[in-house]
């Protein structure tokens, strides 16, 4: 995962960055409320860990601007205030969870996991883009009503993308939710099957490789040109 730490302890914040590292997260640090708003606004992250003491202001006050902005990257707020109405404040503003310091790199991990999966909607049984039919139930796909046959972890990773039409999945999520923390990030094992749902579905440019960060698969008629610079040419 791609996890931005807001944090203006350095000692504390680089200690956090380098125990998630362990578990094959990368990370941003940034030490307030202003600095972590422009890198949250211009850069994607699966998930925030949010300091409540910050140098300019309040962890409050980035989870009010933030979530005011329609963001939903999953928040969770750390603090060395062991408080029941400032956990429920923050949790009324938008904060996923509230855990007090001091606190395992191991549970931040298993939570920043969980909360980035519920980003992605999990729920509907048909869906229907381009020339596709993915029957979640059945697990079946169809392009033009012939069937095409995929293996379980291939049909995993286009039912999240399809399920996200539109939106940018990164390499860190479908790795954790395809392979349930078992990956080796080191691998091109993913890269492989991105290739081989390509050939067996025959998607031209609809599913993109956004360069260092993850997938994307589009509609035919999105006329979105936000990462239209990174779309696969074809040979």
């Amino acid at each position: 995962m791609k996890i931005l730490i807001i944090e203006d302890d350095t000692n504390l914040a680089n200690g956090i960055a380098e125990a998630l590292k362990c578990f094959g997260d990368t990370c941003i640090i940034r030490p307030s409320v202003e600095k972590g708003l422009f890198v949250a606004r211009t850069e994607y992250f699966d998930a925030i860990v949010l300091d409540h003491m910050l140098e300019d202001g309040f962890g409050m006050d980035f989870c009010e601007k933030y979530r005011s902005e329609g963001k939903n990257t999953p928040i969770i707020v750390c603090s060395a205030v062991d408080d029941e109405a400032l956990r429920i404040n923050y949790l009324k503003m938008g904060a996923d969870d509230f855990i007090v310091k001091p606190f395992s790199a191991s549970e931040l991990h298993a939570k920043l996991g969980v909360f980035s999966r519920r980003v992605y909607n999990l729920t509907d049984k048909v869906y229907y883009v381009n020339d596709l039919t993915i029957n979640t139930d059945t697990y079946s796909v169809y392009r033009n009503n012939v069937a095409i046959i995929l293996t379980k972890k291939e049909f995993c990773i286009l039912e999240i993308l399809v399920k996200n039409k539109g939106k940018l999945v990164t390499k860190a999520v479908l790795n954790d939710m395809v392979w349930s923390g078992e990956f080796n990030p080191f691998s091109n094992t993913l890269e492989t099957h991105i290739k081989n749902i390509r050939k067996k579905i025959k998607e031209g440019h609809y599913i993109e490789t956004v360069p260092g960060r993850g997938y994307i698969l589009r509609d035919k008629n999105d006329t979105s040109i936000k990462y239209k610079f990174f779309k696969r040419k074809e040979k």
